[in-house]
């Protein structure tokens, strides 16, 4: 029993969380207590080896094992790469599970993508899995004295009860098999009819794949839709195999069925290893376009580098694409990738070299050799990157980069008539437009004829609308021209909400608003670009 200043020191913690969780979502906005780990949690940090740290912890009464749906933020994922900018509703990316829940916040896990293709990104939000009716994790922990339990319905464990039954018994066998075994996820708002008809399929789903590889497997329920299962003694190739005419059936096939193997041994990797490898392969199993079957290979550890690479995370891609290397010396696209990521950290001389070997073995192939250049050029190296460039366009007369890049070295070199022949010259390509127009306005800014300067960043703009650059330009012009600081000040401000980390965009805006006498401004908005800069 606590005393009335305790309850009432708790109540207004409860409320000043609740507060946070409505500011969080900008203006107009109102959450109960109660309503925040249901409708209020987000991804705050996206860690390496599959991990997040959400917003939801024990000051909010998150446990552990507890499940969301993972959702993109409405209007801003992906919304680049949408056509005719209609409005962009949130998709499911995917489940979590909370591994170690802090006071306000916690480590989550992600259980699978539901497209390797949408990254988790912080701000994704969540919604809670407790009410859906699978009968798995509405179950308390067991006391260490009490057997694992499995759910009536499917005969399956729970997934924590899995990972326990499968410690104690995976040292046991030489040759081992994990399987991943996945229903498409409906992306739609999961009513209880919808959640009914998941359980009957995923029931139907345990008693299929039973019959295929044998009631003596250890099975677990991973997901709401996915079930996971440990076979010892069978390699991996077996178990795809006796899954084969499962994958062929109208049913499972309509149901996009999805499996991802992962066999020991392999590589270096320990028994430990079996389950992440064998989210790799389903990641790679989604990516295949007739039968979604993949066991974890060379490129299944493609696939993985390039999500580490596109989170930044350098040196652990590097990690997997050697190891993919390992597996296949003739895996094209991970060694070009290697020497990308060598590039990227400044490590010319081991990227040229991987470059040059690829060119070797691939001499009709484009992509090596126009790396190469491009590190070359990053090297300092002008005369061995023009030469690159140039034998790229000897095989593919329209690569409209190499055009670029030649114009640009053509720039640096003075020779100004010959890069704005080139940049015409993409402007007349496929697609050229959308790149050419705003290199030939620098090119025009650059000769001081800004009347044709500004007439090809409008026409750049009309192209692509996300061009921060021309945008930029334009602002610029505009300050220099002596012209109305309004209009500059709208431009320069759509630059930097496109490409807010360019320290020049932010001082064409200060610029703008100091012209019109808006002191303050310019000084709030010095401010947040050393925030943003700087961030």
């Amino acid at each position: 029993q606590k005393t009335p200043a305790e309850q009432a020191r708790l109540l207004m913690e409860k409320a000043e969380r609740a507060l946070d969780t409505a500011r969080l979502y900008g203006p107009g906005q109102v959450y109960a207590f109660q309503h925040i780990v249901s409708q209020g949690g987000v991804v705050l940090d996206v860690l390496p080896m599959n991990r997040l740290v959400i917003n939801l912890g024990r000051c909010v009464d998150v446990r552990e094992g507890q499940r969301f749906l993972l959702w993109s933020r409405a209007g801003r994922d992906r919304a680049s790469e949408a056509e005719n900018r209609e409005q962009y509703r949130p998709v499911c990316k995917g489940e979590i599970s909370v591994l170690e829940v802090q006071h306000t916040e916690s480590v989550a896990e992600i259980l699978f993508h539901a497209d390797p293709k949408w990254s988790v990104e912080p701000g994704d939000k969540l919604t809670v899995l407790d009410d859906y009716d699978g009968l798995l994790e509405q179950y308390e922990a067991l006391p260490a004295d009490q057997p694992a339990q499995k759910d009536p319905l499917t005969g399956l464990y729970s997934y924590r009860d899995f990972l326990s039954q499968w410690r104690a018994v995976r040292g046991q066998s030489k040759t081992s098999t994990m399987l991943l075994v996945r229903l498409a996820a409906d992306q739609t708002e999961r009513t209880p009819m919808a959640q009914m008809r998941e359980e009957q399929m995923v029931h139907a789903l345990t008693e299929a794949v039973s019959l295929a590889l044998g009631t003596d497997v250890l099975g677990g329920r991973y997901s709401m839709n996915c079930v996971v299962y440990f076979v010892a003694d069978v390699d991996c190739t077996r178990c795809v195999e006796a899954l084969e005419e499962l994958l062929s059936q109208e049913r499972w096939t309509q149901a996009g069925l999805r499996v991802g193997a992962a066999g020991f041994p392999c590589l270096d990797f320990s028994r430990s290893d079996l389950l992440d490898n064998a989210r790799k392969a389903l990641d790679h199993a989604a990516l295949l376009q007739d039968r979604q079957l993949a066991c974890f290979d060379s490129v299944s550890l493609n696939i993985s580098a390039d999500r580490l690479f596109a989170q930044g995370e350098l040196y652990d891609a590097i990690a997997e694409y050697k190891r993919a290397l390992t597996i296949d010396d003739e895996n094209f696209l991970a060694r070009n990738s290697l020497g990308i990521c060598y590039a990227w950290l400044n490590k010319f001389a081991t990227a040229r070299t991987i470059f040059q070997d690829l060119m070797q073995r691939h001499p009709e192939h484009i992509m090596p050799m126009y790396n190469y250049a491009c590190t070359c050029l990053k090297d300092g190296d002008s005369d061995e990157a023009r030469a690159g460039f140039a034998a790229v366009l000897q095989i593919d007369p329209d690569h409209v980069y190499s055009m670029l890049r030649l114009g640009l070295l053509a720039e640096d070199a003075g020779e100004l008539d010959q890069a704005w022949e080139l940049y015409q010259q993409v402007l007349n390509k496929p697609d050229g437009a959308r790149l050419a127009y705003r290199y030939l306005a620098r090119l025009a800014f650059r000769r001081r004829e800004r009347d044709t300067a500004r007439e090809f960043l409008h026409q750049a703009i009309t192209a692509n609308p996300q061009d921060a650059y021309s945008f930029h330009l334009l602002a610029q012009l505009y300050l220099e021209g002596g012209e109305d600081p309004e209009v500059a000040e709208s431009l320069a401000r759509q630059s930097v909400h496109l490409k807010g980390d360019a320290r020049a965009f932010w001082d064409v805006l200060i610029n703008a608003l100091e012209q019109q006498g808006k002191t303050d401004e310019a000084q709030q908005t010095r401010t947040r670009a050393s925030a943003q800069v700087l961030g």
